[in-house]
């Protein structure tokens, strides 16, 4: 899952990918890891687009394709104007868990970390 940290106040957004145990870690870009300090507003999302692989070519030559992979997460967390998700980030390294849970079903979707 892509998770995004928006900041409540002026500044960069901090984005992490979720590994197969559901960690990630933060940065604000290639080189500079980790978020500022300050209020955030999260959203976490599972969707990709088909998209070329660059790392790989098939037998004939040609780039393999990543498969498109749908949505898992109930869309309010999917969106910044919708997410209730709202987390302090606070110097130094620390471990920011998320339980998301439908709505709809009133059961756990899937837990990020």
């Amino acid at each position: 899952a892509a998770i995004t940290f928006y900041p409540e106040s002026p500044g960069a957004a901090a984005v992490g990918m979720t590994n197969v145990n559901g960690n990630y870690e933060l940065a604000i870009s290639h080189s500079v890891k980790g978020a500022v300090p300050g209020r955030y507003k999260v959203t976490i999302s599972t969707k990709r687009s088909e998209q070329p692989d660059f790392s790989s070519t098939n037998a004939n030559g040609q780039q393999n394709i990543i498969p498109a992979r749908p949505e898992l997460v109930p869309k309010k967390f999917t969106d910044v104007n919708t997410t209730d998700l709202i987390k302090d980030v606070k110097s130094g390294t620390q471990k920011i868990d998320f339980t998301l849970i439908s709505d709809s079903e009133n059961k756990t979707e899937t837990e990020e970390k």
